[in-house]
């Protein structure tokens, strides 16, 4: 990843968990939450791409476990939001699950732009 997208990552966090901190705290850790796991779903899928291209092929069944291993992380800050609402924002934590996509779009648009000058 680019500094530039981790800058990126850091600025729209700080900006969320700033407007949570003042309007409603659980707005801020329910973002922290789903933003955290956003983070290790990406570092996650790097890894795993890394190793199959490594090894120019991809069993079954390592392929099905990353895949099924990624949505149980992915829905475990929403079933910790839904069981535990006076601590984290369900909507938010979903908001940053959404972190790390909407962060790779930005850095595609920038770096597209910087070259179309």
């Amino acid at each position: 990843m680019r500094k530039q997208a981790i800058s990126i990552a850091l600025v729209l966090s700080g900006l969320v968990v700033l407007a949570g901190v003042l309007t409603d705290w659980r707005i801020a850790s329910g973002y922290v939450m789903g933003a955290a796991i956003s983070a290790l779903l990406y570092w996650r899928t790097t890894m795993f791409c890394d190793q199959v291209l490594d090894q120019q092929a991809a069993g079954k069944i390592g392929l099905i476990g990353h895949f099924l291993f990624s949505y149980l992380l992915m829905a475990l800050p929403l079933l910790i939001a839904a069981l535990v609402p006076e601590v984290f924002n369900i909507f938010a934590a979903a908001g940053g699950l959404v972190l790390m996509k909407v962060v790779l779009i930005l850095d595609s648009v920038l770096e597209r732009r910087e070259k179309d000058g």
